[in-house]
């Protein structure tokens, strides 16, 4: 079941192949008891029936083109006012009993689907104008179908009669239950789409859109769990954070946009000197912070020098020329037992005496 309702979430009845399909199953549903209704004209006598239904035929023929054509709107209104017409002239040959006009109910949500998929901005509106229609067209019809009014009320036999109420009475149904599935796809579908706007806006709000790396947002969350963690459990974790060196100059000489370049470069060696479960973030600028958990200060050095001679190794490739950066580090851990404003600002201060030092270091003392 699970499956299935997956299979119906994924369904985007945005797609035009969805949409031609709900048109053409329509269509080939009422061309085909059109196709029914004609030869049981012709059959039971009630000519004027079997020819009512050539016309019904040639025009549902016709609507295959105007689904083609994506004229869904035209499709609607010549196949509403067929329904309506057929369901009055049925009415002027047969007793209410035969249940000829209970197709009149189906105006409502043929209408609504109709104009959704159309993407009518006027749905409810013309829904419930369908409505009032179809009530006046069927109060009509039940008025002109009684066995006073109808031409032919004792045309066929009383088993065939019931035969024939059944039969309309279970197609009824079986329409509903038709247009119920569309509307469940329909609700899913809807349901899947709010789900990946939220997981889209989730992502915004929790990434740096330049690089992609997580923002401060989110860090503030994970160090928290990371601190708990160390509470509880003893799990000690320490934090690196990183400065590009003399980021201002590449700015001023080179543009924002180059200045963009490296700012990527150095997420993507960051990411590729550390390991998949290491917390990356974008702490700012061109500030870098990152999370190492299960590491000792001496084993977070090692990671931050890696970073360091990575970045000074790197060839940062810009629109007209290449360049070298260098970046410094600030080492903080857990083993000094801070809370986590306390772990930011020491690992700020080291990274500073770094910058006054000379940069492009890595400083955990």
């Amino acid at each position: 079941m699970r499956k299935l309702y997956s299979s119906i979430e994924n369904i985007d009845l945005n797609d035009s192949k969805y949409v031609g399909f709900f048109f053409n199953f329509v269509n080939s549903s009422i061309l085909l008891l059109h196709v029914m209704f004609m030869v049981f004209g012709f059959l039971s006598g009630a000519n004027a029936m079997g020819y009512f239904n050539i016309g019904s035929i040639a025009l549902y023929l016709f609507g295959f083109y105007l689904i083609k054509t994506e004229a869904y709107t035209s499709h609607l209104i010549f196949a509403e006012i067929e329904m309506i017409a057929h369901a009055f002239m049925v009415s002027r040959i047969f007793p209410e009993t035969y249940g000829f006009c209970l197709y009149l109910y189906t105006l409502v949500p043929f209408a609504f689907f109709s104009f959704y998929f159309s993407r009518s901005k006027h749905i409810v509106t013309y829904s419930v104008i369908a409505s009032v229609i179809s009530a006046i067209a069927y109060n009509y019809c039940y008025y002109y179908a009684s066995p006073k009014k109808a031409l032919y009320p004792d045309i066929i036999s009383e088993s065939t009669e019931n035969f024939l109420h059944t039969f309309n009475a279970s197609m009824l149904f079986l329409i509903f239950t038709i247009f119920c599935v569309v509307f469940i796809t329909i609700l899913y579908n809807f349901i899947g789409e709010i789900k990946n706007e939220n997981v889209t806006l989730n992502d915004e709000a929790s990434h740096d859109p330049l690089t992609g790396l997580n923002n401060r947002r989110l860090l503030d969350i994970e160090m928290d769990k990371k601190l708990h963690l160390f509470a509880t459990n003893n799990i000690h974790f320490s934090i690196l954070m990183c400065d590009i060196d003399d980021f201002k100059k590449v700015n001023d000489t080179y543009g924002h946009d180059e200045g963009d370049k490296v700012l990527v470069d150095v997420s993507n060696i960051i990411k590729d000197c550390t390991r998949p479960g290491d917390f990356l973030c974008r702490w700012g600028g061109e500030e870098f912070l990152i999370i190492l958990m299960n590491a000792s200060i001496k084993e977070a050095s090692q990671v931050a020098y890696r970073i360091k001679g990575a970045v000074e190794l790197h060839k940062f490739h810009l629109e007209n020329t290449d360049i070298n950066c260098t970046i410094t580090i600030g080492v903080a851990s857990s083993e000094h037992g801070l809370d986590k404003e306390s772990m930011y600002e020491l690992a700020d201060a080291r990274l500073y005496k770094g910058k006054q030092t000379g940069k492009n270091k890595v400083v955990s003392e």
